[in-house]
């Protein structure tokens, strides 16, 4: 029985496609790559979001996925097996990323106190393995219903809370200017907060995955889940053209840039190849500020990354 789990496990396919938008920001600091390469049984996703101004937020984001990807090549093994060793290599990555990231703003000074958060999503026969740090989303389209996977390392979590409560309006929380406000992020500091678990979460044939910077969460959640309920039929890139549509019709006049691999998990038809794809990093470098952090070193425990209400550059 168990050497049929295993092989209907092995025979999970992936589909992917991928899109990133700068929205109503002069400059592209998210950074995106996906790799699910044809014939292989196992593939990731890497998103970050950077922060710190002028030219540095590109540079971190740049930065962290470049370090995490080589890392993860490196132990391709691990990512084949999908075994208890996979968190570790996550960790190993992350840390790697954040060590980068500090080194180059020592050396640099107009890269210092920029940062970036990170997502990566690992998929190996029907196991889901991640790492997140900071507040870029991590979804799971399953039967129609959406739910986030990974914690939301940012303050608009404790702000929901207050408002669940009873302590404070609903559309106060939902416009509060600290929402953005990170909890951890990669710096060059230690890292405050990572989410990371050991077990992994099980997909299953039609499942859809989404890794995502936080420029998505523009779409309020009602809409993003009626989104995703009626395009989980589509192909992988029919449902990422529902989500570029979904964030337009958001029309947030703070749109901030968004970067989003999805994920859909199938089976091979009789007779063919499994539909995958692998595709290269997209990082556009335009001129703005989407993110602004803390100059002040040592980092603080939040970080700030709040929406420009200016349309300064």
């Amino acid at each position: 029985m168990r050497d049929a789990a295993v092989e209907r496990s092995r025979s999970l396919t992936y589909e992917t496609a991928t899109f990133t938008t700068t929205g109503r920001r002069e400059r592209q600091e998210d950074c995106l790559l996906a790799s699910f390469p044809a014939g292989q049984a196992h593939g990731f996703a890497i998103v970050a979001d950077g922060m710190g101004g002028a030219a540095s937020g590109e540079v971190a984001s740049a930065l962290a996925v470049a370090e995490v990807f080589a890392h993860l090549k490196v132990n391709e093994a691990h990512l084949a097996a999908a075994g208890a060793g996979l968190p570790h290599v996550l960790r190993a990555a992350a840390e790697d990323a954040n060590t980068r990231i500090g080194r180059h703003g020592a050396l640099d000074p107009q890269c210092r106190g920029m940062g970036t958060t990170l997502l990566v999503a690992v998929l190996s026969g029907d196991r889901l393995f991640w790492i997140s740090v900071g507040d870029s989303p991590l979804l799971l389209v399953r039967d129609g219903s959406l739910t986030r996977l990974n914690r939301d390392h940012s303050m608009a979590g404790q702000i929901d809370l207050l408002a669940r409560s009873g302590q404070m309006d609903e559309a106060v929380a939902a416009a509060h200017p600290d929402r953005s406000v990170l909890t951890s992020a990669l710096t060059g500091a230690p890292i405050p907060r990572i989410d990371c678990p050991e077990a992994p979460v099980t997909v299953l044939p039609g499942d859809v995955v989404i890794a995502a910077t936080d420029g998505l969460l523009s779409v309020p959640r009602p809409v993003l889940a009626r989104t995703l309920a009626r395009a989980a039929g589509r192909s992988a890139e029919g449902i990422a053209h529902a989500l570029r549509e979904a964030i337009a019709g958001a029309a947030d006049p703070h749109q901030d840039n968004a970067s989003i691999a999805v994920i859909r998990v199938g089976v091979p038809p009789a007779a063919s190849r499994a539909r995958v794809a692998d595709s290269l990093p997209v990082h556009t470098l335009v001129r703005a500020e989407a993110k602004r952090a803390p100059a002040e070193a040592p980092w603080s425990s939040l970080f700030q990354r709040r929406r420009r209400r200016s349309g300064q550059g």
